[in-house]
């Protein structure tokens, strides 16, 4: 019952923070407005890269400690931030180059990832308070469609102003988790082996989440605003199927890690997917009506249909490298997210100027087939 009020509580949040931007770029598509809905898109790229810092490797740095040694989790906050200051300024750096549109819009999103960084709200989440986290996660983004009602009801006023009302939610939220939960922050310098670990942990997170950011800048470049606004509305559909998927089986794969479901035999990526069918079946069902509907609805986003179908795919391939951090393999799994990410990088440079769709989800396909083909070979290798 427990973990099926967290998963509703995880999906809710989803909806109503994402899915509040998600309706406004269809909202100001459907009045023509597809310059505004591609801005939307580009606005929401450059802020969420600092929201993800919030979340970006709790759930994996729960996976690999379980509920021992919390007193760690502080270093590896403090490696987060680290990270976190150098990837966000280097981003902000990049973006501020690629487009005029943006007008300070990235330096605030820098900020933000400092900030968001040091919140220990998802870390609560160990304690299994879902529903601070849900609400921690839905804030920002609430502020951000917020942000983009104003700048679309008055004319005049600059892009960067969108994210100021998310650059205060994030910062209230600084606070509050510190107060509301039981960590407390200890005063020294991260261990070496603190620092590999917390690096091994985010950074795969990280490159993917750059590269993706960066994949929009480039479209925008290339394609323009109107075809920007359509593959920013499947992109957020391909990913709430994912995000719902994984609310679903949240609460499940933490407790099969840390020991809360005590079955070595469930800890084989088969084995876990055979006793958890219905996020899958979900996936799946989701990728199809989506497609359909926009194969229905036209207007250019039938283009982009392909990547939805991503979708399964990437649910499986999360789940995969769960079990491989709870197994102690995190480093290996580090090393073959890097590969499976070049390989997707190398896919898509290759194909775009044929059709760009298809490039990505070709390249996406083959990014997320070779972690779980990794896993199968892991678990086969342990069963002999």
């Amino acid at each position: 019952m427990k973990a099926k009020f967290a998963s509703i509580a995880l999906a809710g949040a989803y909806l109503a923070g994402q899915g509040s931007m998600f309706l406004f770029q269809m909202a100001s598509k459907a009045t023509g407005h597809s310059e505004l809905a591609g801005i939307a898109v580009l606005a929401a790229t450059i802020l969420s890269f600092g929201f993800q810092f919030s979340e970006l490797g709790a759930g994996r740095i729960i996976s690999y400690y379980g509920n021992r040694e919390f007193d760690r989790l502080s270093s590896f906050v403090v490696c987060r931030i680290m990270i976190a200051v150098v990837a966000a300024l280097l981003f902000a750096t990049m973006t501020s180059q690629s487009s005029n549109e943006l007008q300070g819009l990235h330096y605030l999103g820098f900020a933000i990832a400092v900030l968001a960084s040091a919140n220990l709200v998802s870390i609560v989440e160990a304690r299994q308070s879902y529903v601070a986290v849900a609400i921690a996660s839905a804030l920002p983004w609430l502020a951000t469609t917020l942000g983009m009602m104003l700048y679309a009801t008055i004319g005049d006023m600059p892009l960067w102003s969108v994210g100021v009302l998310p650059l205060v939610v994030v910062f209230s939220s600084l606070f509050w988790s510190h107060i509301t939960s039981n960590f407390k922050l200890i005063n020294r310098l991260p261990t070496p082996r603190a620092l590999s670990e917390t690096a091994a942990i985010v950074l795969p997170l990280l490159y993917g989440q750059v590269w993706g950011r960066l994949v929009v800048i480039f479209f925008l470049a290339t394609l323009g605003w109107e075809s920007l606004a359509n593959f920013g509305i499947v992109r957020y559909l391909q990913v709430a199927i994912v995000l719902i998927s994984g609310f679903i089986l949240r609460p499940l794969v933490r407790g099969l890690l840390v020991g809360e479901i005590d079955s070595n035999r469930q800890l084989r990526l088969g084995e876990f997917l055979r006793t958890t069918r219905n996020p899958f079946i979900f996936s799946i069902i989701s990728t199809l009506i989506a497609a359909i509907v926009l194969w229905i609805i036209g207007s250019g986003l039938e283009d982009w249909t392909i990547l939805l179908f991503v979708a399964p795919l990437q649910t499986i391939a999360s789940i995969a490298i769960q079990i491989s951090h709870a197994k102690g393999q995190a480093i290996q799994i580090f090393k073959m997210e890097q590969v499976a990410l070049m390989v997707n990088a190398i896919v898509f440079c290759l194909l775009w100027n044929t059709n760009p769709a298809l490039a990505m989800a070709i390249g996406e396909m083959l990014q997320m087939g070779i972690l779980i083909a990794y896993r199968i070979l892991m678990d086969h290798r342990g069963s002999n």
